[in-house]
């Protein structure tokens, strides 16, 4: 049976991050996920974390400066020194919070994508993981469809799964996102059964609208959860969706399928 992790950045959006903690395990979640705003320091997440009673199990890294148009530097060619920098920082973070999880960001290209990006990506990945391995910690790759960020570097599942299987690492991952793989290549259930032993994570959302999995769209969720408990996926399935009214109303779904948190 699935377990679900809440993902901070998506639910609960009407309150302040630092108090969506608290109401993720009041509404019945043990497990939340997602980014950190840059400004929040690492004892006022842990702090907030520990009051809550909940498991940061999963951490999106620090990516710069968003408004300048930056998200991650895993796959940027010049700009090794800044993926270190964000990295250190992330995993600084991550070895506090106890997370076993982070998201590493490719980041966005604005010119013709080349070998060099590719040659960037897999370099510093390979050199990254050793820190990993120390810290006990994953490092997960998401592809992200093109309709949601056109500019970012790794739009491809097939290609995340081939740096992936090269490198060929138990610290390195797939973070796969059923509502970007949905629109990137489709065939949820081949990609599910040929890939599980290469994903980290997973997480969910209607398509088109980015909301609850039982509104209406493409994904029949009912059967994706029943598939990845008989392939047999451990981890937490992270809620990364808007949702549409009240954020506790609209996980009335959860019981509604027989699931729990």
């Amino acid at each position: 049976m699935p377990k679900f992790s809440a993902h901070l950045g998506y639910l609960f959006p009407n309150v302040p991050f630092l108090q969506r903690h608290k109401l993720a395990k009041a509404a019945g979640f043990q497990a939340v996920e997602g980014g950190i705003p840059d400004n929040i320091s690492i004892q006022e997440i842990t702090k907030v974390v520990k009051e809550a009673g909940v498991y940061q199990h999963h951490f999106d890294d620090f990516r710069g400066d968003l408004s300048k148009g930056e998200f991650g530097f895993a796959a940027l060619p010049g700009q090794e020194e800044k993926f270190k920098e964000y990295l250190l920082k992330s995993l600084e973070y991550a070895k506090a919070l106890n997370s076993k999880v982070i998201h590493v960001a490719a980041g966005y290209v604005t010119e013709p994508i080349t070998v060099k990006h590719h040659d960037t990506y897999v370099k510093n990945l390979r050199e990254s993981l050793p820190l990993f391995e120390k810290a006990g910690i994953v490092a997960v790759l998401e592809p992200i469809t093109k309709n949601t960020r056109p500019l970012y570097y790794m739009r491809s599942i097939q290609r995340a799964l081939s740096v992936i299987r090269a490198i060929n690492s138990p610290y390195l991952k797939l973070e796969l996102d059923i509502f970007h793989a949905q629109q990137i290549q489709g065939d949820l259930t081949t990609l599910i059964r040929d890939s599980i032993d290469d994903i980290g994570h997973i997480q969910v959302a209607q398509v088109p609208s980015r909301n609850e999995p039982d509104t209406p769209g493409e994904i029949d969720y009912k059967y994706v959860f029943d598939l990845i408990d008989h392939v047999g996926y451990k981890g937490y399935v992270g809620l990364e969706y808007h949702p549409v009214g009240d954020t506790v109303e609209g996980l009335k779904w959860i019981k509604k399928w027989g699931y729990s948190f």
